[in-house]
C-alpha cells in the first residue's frame, strides 16, 4: 500500500516514463480503496474516498490510451481493467443517483418567484458564519457582489418606481491555501450547512469540456452548489487556490 502511495504521489513522472506502471498504480489503488471503505466513519470520509476514486479512474484511463497493446498484454492489464471499470460503472452509479436527487432539489429551488430579499439577507449570514467558522476568507462575487454595490441588498427601487431584481441566488468565492485544504473546507461547510437546514451540496467543476475528456479528467472540483428546499434557496460556492505554489496569487 505504501508503494502505491508513493508511486501515486510521483505519478507525473512515472506517467511520462512508463504509461503501464501508472495505469497499474491507479488500477491497484482503486481496489484498495474500495475496499477499506468499512473504514469510513462520516460523510466527510464517504465524499474524500469519491473523490479519490475518480481520480485513479480517470488516471487510469488516460494511462491506457498511452499504453500499447504489448504493454498491457505484458503488464497483464486487461483483467484489472475490466475489474476496475466494473466495480466503477457500480460506484459512479450510485453518486449519480444521489447527484440527480440533489439536482432536483436544485431545479425547484430556482424558480425566481420565490426567493425574497429576506432569503437573500438569511444565506449571507449563514455564509458568513459557517465560512467564518472554518477561518476562510470569502467575498460575494458576480451577480451577488453587483446587486451588493448597486443596492445593498438583493433588489433596489430604479426610477419610476421600477423594482430591479439583480439576483436569484447568492453566489461567494472562497480563498483556500490548496487542493487539499478545499477538500477537507467543502464536506465541513456542507455538514454545518446542513446543521442549518440547507438539503444538500454537491461538487461541481467550473470547467466546460465533455465528460470523459483529458481537460475534464484533469479539472478541479472547484465548485459547491448548496441548496435549501424550505425556504427554497441556491448558494453557489467558488474556490479559489491563493498559494503561490499552485499557481494562485
Amino acid at each position: 500500500k505504501a508503494l502505491v502511495h508513493r508511486s501515486w504521489d510521483e505519478r507525473s513522472i512515472l506517467g511520462s516514463g512508463c504509461p503501464p506502471a501508472l495505469a497499474a498504480v491507479s488500477a491497484i489503488g482503486f481496489e484498495l480503496l474500495l475496499a477499506s471503505g468499512s473504514n469510513f466513519r462520516t460523510n466527510g470520509d464517504h465524499s474524500i474516498a469519491f473523490h479519490r476514486l475518480n481520480q485513479y479512474h480517470g488516471q487510469l484511463r488516460l494511462s491506457l490510451e498511452a499504453c500499447s497493446e504489448q504493454e498491457l498484454a505484458e503488464w497483464s492489464l486487461q483483467f484489472a481493467v475490466g475489474r476496475v471499470q466494473h466495480e466503477a460503472d457500480w460506484v459512479f452509479a450510485q453518486h449519480v443517483g444521489v447527484a440527480e436527487d440533489v439536482w432536483t432539489e436544485f431545479n425547484t429551488a430556482e424558480a425566481r418567484y420565490d426567493v425574497s430579499d429576506q432569503q437573500h439577507v438569511d444565506t449571507l449570514r449563514d455564509v458568513a458564519e459557517v465560512l467564518g467558522s472554518e477561518g476562510l476568507e470569502w467575498w460575494p462575487c458576480r451577480g451577488t457582489l453587483i446587486v451588493l454595490l448597486r443596492h445593498g441588498a438583493r433588489s433596489g427601487t430604479l426610477s419610476q418606481g421600477r423594482l430591479d431584481v439583480v439576483d436569484y441566488d447568492v453566489d461567494v468565492m472562497v480563498g483556500i491555501s490548496s487542493e487539499e485544504a478545499w477538500l477537507s473546507h467543502r464536506y465541513s461547510i456542507k455538514e454545518k450547512l446542513m446543521e442549518k437546514g440547507w438539503t444538500d451540496c454537491l461538487s461541481r467543476t467550473s470547467v466546460e469540456a465533455a465528460p470523459g475528456s483529458w481537460v475534464f479528467d484533469r479539472a478541479r472540483q472547484d465548485l459547491l452548489i448548496c441548496v435549501r428546499h424550505q425556504p427554497r434557496m441556491v448558494l453557489d460556492i467558488a474556490a479559489y487556490i491563493t498559494s503561490p505554489r499552485t499557481g494562485g496569487s
